[in-house]
């Protein structure tokens, strides 16, 4: 006569086993399909392009010293044309030659949009603005930015900026600070 395990820890070991082996798939599975019904957009792009649509370029970062006598405001421009590019360049050279500092400063707009991100005029020195996500969809671009940098203490006019170019589009470019 064969002898019967009677330990239940035994049966339940393998329950147990088999129970965690069936969560794992279930995770697996829920994770996979999870990842499957993400939304992904299908940019479209002509044939003489050989920029990805998703591409942001960096043009320059810095900060302006004129202690907002180059007459920008905090704002977030987008620049579609080369005269409000022009124009701009005049205003952040109007105190300090800025641009000189910059990737590039000849813009092909029949490519390219441009856009600006200025803070406020800040009272001391170390102040920094920065893009941290570019969210592209179907009809927007969703540019991130914060503050990395916030301040030293060094008692100076100081108002930092950051300026990108993209490949034309009309989609809205909408600016979101985060904190």
């Amino acid at each position: 006569m064969e002898k019967q395990n009677k330990n239940p820890f035994t049966s339940m070991r393998s329950i147990r086993k088999v129970a965690d082996a069936t969560l794992c798939l279930v995770f697996g599975l829920l994770i996979f399909l999870a990842m499957k019904s993400c939304e992904t957009y299908d940019f479209q792009v002509n044939e003489n392009d050989t920029i990805p649509p998703d591409t942001l370029i960096f043009v320059g970062k810095g900060t302006l010293y004129g202690a907002g006598d180059e007459g920008i405001t905090k704002e977030n421009l987008v620049i579609k044309t080369k005269n409000e590019w022009d124009s701009l360049i005049t205003k952040i050279n109007s105190v300090n030659n800025e641009s000189s500092h910059f990737e590039e400063t000849d813009i092909n707009f029949s490519k390219y949009q441009v856009f600006a991100l200025f803070e406020e005029v800040k009272g001391s020195g170390g102040w920094s603005i920065d893009i941290t996500n570019v969210i592209w969809y179907a009809d927007s671009t969703v540019v991130v930015y914060t503050n990395l940098e916030r301040g030293s203490g060094l008692s100076v006019m100081c108002q930092p900026y950051y300026i990108a170019k993209i490949p034309v589009s009309n989609k809205e470019i909408i600016f979101y600070y985060e904190n």
